[in-house]
C-alpha cells in the first residue's frame, strides 16, 4: 500500500500541534497494519466526500483520504465541524430555558 499526501493536506498538516501530529503518526501506523483496524472508525462519506473515507484521529479530528487500487491519497485533516459543517444547532441552554420559562410563566396586569 502506498500512502500519498496531497498539498492542502501537508499544508493543514503543518498547523497542527506536535502533540496532535503524533496521534497522527500513530493512527497510521495503525492504519497501515489494518484499515479497518476499530480504533480508526474508517467509515465511506456522503454529499460533497463522496467516494472519499475517513478515519478518526482523535475525538473531534478526521482524516479523510481516497482509495484507488494500490494508492491511498489523503485529501483532508481537521476537526469534524470543519470538515462536514455543524451537523445540528442547537441553542444554548439558557436560551431555552429563558423559553420555557417565559412560555409557562403568565403576566398579570393590575
Amino acid at each position: 500500500m502506498i500512502i500519498l499526501y496531497n498539498k492542502g493536506f501537508k499544508k493543514a498538516y503543518q498547523r497542527l500541534s506536535k502533540k496532535i501530529k503524533e496521534k497522527f503518526e500513530k493512527r497510521i501506523f495503525l492504519f497501515e497494519d489494518d484499515e479497518f483496524n476499530p480504533v480508526l472508525n474508517n467509515h465511506s462519506l456522503k454529499g460533497k466526500y463522496s467516494g472519499y473515507r475517513s478515519i478518526n484521529i482523535t475525538g473531534d479530528l478526521r482524516a479523510i483520504y481516497r482509495k484507488k487500487t494500490t494508492e491511498i491519497m489523503f485529501v483532508a485533516i481537521d476537526s469534524h465541524s470543519n470538515l462536514y459543517g455543524q451537523v445540528i444547532q442547537r441553542r444554548p441552554l439558557w436560551v431555552m430555558r429563558y423559553t420555557i420559562l417565559t412560555l409557562h410563566t403568565s403576566y398579570t396586569h393590575i
